[in-house]
């Protein structure tokens, strides 16, 4: 009123259920480490790649806690046959690769993981920044002890390791090499809203 005073907008936010975000170890880790502090605005050498989840009966691969028949899994198996080598970040698109992703209200009903080897295999390969279009690595109800993250992440300095949850990743963008930057604010907490950008480059 009067053209006196300004707008002042709050925001409440949970960070890891309403969008795209990048996380760290402190996610897990009673620790002083901020995700701005582990995340550089630097290039990162990247692998896309796309893959069907299985379903549970079909793998003979585990899971740290009881697994419903009907889930389905992200299997070392299935990324053995498209990531070779190490890089230091991967990016993992789920298939089908519906568009309704964007605005799907996930629940724990058939929303896919990763298994315990496949998580095993990403550290055995070093993946320092790992990228997926699922609300988490874990499964949703895995009674809270997100086990595939206590896997991954580091316990111990230095912490260098990020996951980045709720990444939809469009048909048009093909499989293959790129240069990754991930943007976040400068937040002092385990994680932020993140926005990752592929940037293509040729394979001499």
């Amino acid at each position: 009123k009067n053209n006196k005073g300004c707008n002042v907008m709050v925001i409440n936010q949970n960070i890891h259920c309403t969008g795209t975000h990048t996380e760290c170890a402190s996610h897990i880790l009673n620790q002083g480490i901020y995700i701005h502090d582990v995340l550089s605005p630097t290039f990162i050498q990247t692998k896309l790649i796309s893959i069907t989840p299985e379903k549970w009966t079909e793998t003979d691969e585990s899971y740290h806690c009881p697994v419903d028949n009907n889930d389905r899994v992200i299997t070392k198996k299935k990324l053995t046959e498209k990531l070779h080598y190490p890089v230091d970040g991967l990016v993992l698109r789920t298939l089908p690769n519906h568009q309704e992703k964007l605005n799907r209200k996930y629940d724990s009903l058939n929303t896919a993981f990763l298994t315990t080897e496949a998580i095993l295999y990403l550290d055995e390969l070093n993946i320092k920044h790992l990228v997926v279009d699922l609300p988490s690595i874990d499964r949703t109800d895995d009674n809270g002890e997100l086990g595939n993250h206590h896997h991954y992440f580091e316990r111990v300095p230095p912490f260098e390791k990020t996951i980045t949850e709720l990444a939809y990743i469009p048909d048009s963008v093909d499989d293959g090499s790129y240069f990754m930057l991930i943007e976040i604010p400068a937040m002092r907490l385990d994680a932020a809203p993140s926005r990752p950008f592929l940037f293509k480059f040729e394979e001499q």
